[in-house]
């Protein structure tokens, strides 16, 4: 799907509560970030070493299987998310954003959460809970909080 036909759904299909900016950005690779035509961005939050960095999709976050809402993943090494993504557990769309996930914790972002936008204070409720409700991408020797998903 290339960035027009994107920006024709948005505009079809989501509330047009605040301005959407006309960046469809599909990989990542190093510091850069490319969307769906291919173009080249630098990505941000490595390059200005960001803390924390949250994508916001339509989906809650990884699952060992998409069909189980029970088996959520609530956080992932980069080694893991590496393993779920060449062992065919994850697919689709969920491929890019680990990806991408797995770039900006090697470019030094501590931690990146793939949410579930359409929650009403998803960030929040990700940030200030112990378990979360999406799942965080974190580096393999940072300590999990989630000791129940080790």
């Amino acid at each position: 799907m290339t960035t027009n036909e994107y920006k024709e759904m948005s505009e079809q299909y989501l509330l047009h509560t605040y301005n959407r900016y006309p960046i469809v950005l599909e990989k990542g690779e190093d510091v850069y970030l490319f969307d769906t035509d291919g173009n080249k961005y630098l990505d941000f939050a490595a390059a200005m070493s960001a803390e924390k960095l949250a994508f916001l999709s339509d989906i809650e976050g990884v699952f060992y299987d998409i069909n189980d809402s029970s088996s959520l993943i609530s956080e992932l090494g980069v080694s893991e998310a590496q393993k779920l993504i060449e062992d065919g557990i994850v697919a689709g769309g969920m491929i890019p954003k680990l990806q991408n996930c797995i770039s900006a914790i090697e470019n030094g972002v501590s931690r990146v959460h793939i949410l579930d936008g359409r929650i009403p204070h998803c960030l929040l409720l990700e940030i200030y809970t112990n378990k979360g409700i999406g799942t965080a991408i974190l580096g393999d020797e940072e300590e999990k909080f989630d000791n129940d998903n080790k």
